[in-house]
């Protein structure tokens, strides 16, 4: 039995290395998550430190990035922050800083337009809206503990200030529904600055229900966020089309 594991491991990885080697450099994706899942990456960094040691990718479900795959280059580039830098407004991590970056330049042009009235409500109005501009959050029984990781990434990472908390559910359980009411009161205790709203729906948590709630709800699927996915489920992060894991 364990010769006939390693021989499918063998050939999945020999596949993976044909794919590797066949596929153009511009197509490539090495941080494609379903290549971690599958453990079948190795070829793809082995033709990159070879042929591309530092590597842009122009599409993949973060955007663009630059992956750097040499030893030598990661050191240089890890140890010198003045020149190698991932401030946002360098244009680094931009997806993530987006919202407080928008707040302070806005903010900045407010002041300078003061005594142009007109101008600065227009303004004011732009601020309030990115302000309140709604992320939502998965989850699934609702534990207290998964609940402050998600708000303590949020607050410390993003500037939401409008959360719906979401959960799907296969079967209806009012002890469930008690105990999440329970911690989003801790929660809205925690955080009395957010408006913090909740819904439950009877449906399973996929690919398909995931992209309907987001035309729904008008929130775009990288201002949501879950937990990690477990071996149950059986799809990728990549078929989520940008939701955000966070704890």
């Amino acid at each position: 039995m364990h010769g006939t594991i390693d021989l499918a491991q063998n050939a999945e990885l020999e596949a993976a290395r044909e794919r590797a080697f066949s596929l153009p450099l511009e197509e490539f994706n090495p941080g494609d998550p379903e290549l971690f899942r599958s453990d079948t990456h190795w070829p793809y960094f082995d033709r990159l430190r070879k042929e591309e040691p530092v590597h842009y990718c122009k599409d993949s479900i973060f955007g663009p990035y630059w992956s750097v795959t040499r030893y030598n280059d990661i050191m240089d580039i890890d140890t010198n922050h003045t020149v190698f830098s991932s401030a946002a407004v360098l244009g680094g991590i931009i997806m993530y800083m987006r919202i407080p970056i928008l707040k302070q330049i806005l903010t900045r042009i407010d002041r300078v337009l003061s005594r142009f009235s007109t101008w600065r409500e227009k303004v004011e109005e732009k601020i309030a809206e990115i302000t309140d501009i709604r992320a939502v959050v998965f989850v699934g029984l609702g534990s207290l503990e998964r609940m402050i990781k998600a708000f303590s990434y949020l607050s410390r990472n993003e500037d939401f200030q409008n959360i719906l908390i979401f959960r799907f559910y296969s079967e209806e359980d009012p002890n469930v529904e008690l105990n999440i009411h329970r911690n989003l009161g801790i929660i809205r205790e925690l955080y009395p600055d957010m408006k913090i709203e909740y819904q439950a729906r009877r449906g399973d948590f996929n690919p398909a229900t995931v992209a309907a709630l987001s035309r729904e709800l008008d929130v775009p699927q990288n201002m949501m966020f879950m937990g990690s996915l477990t071996h149950t489920q059986p799809y990728s992060l990549q078929d989520l089309g940008g939701v955000r894991v966070i704890w």
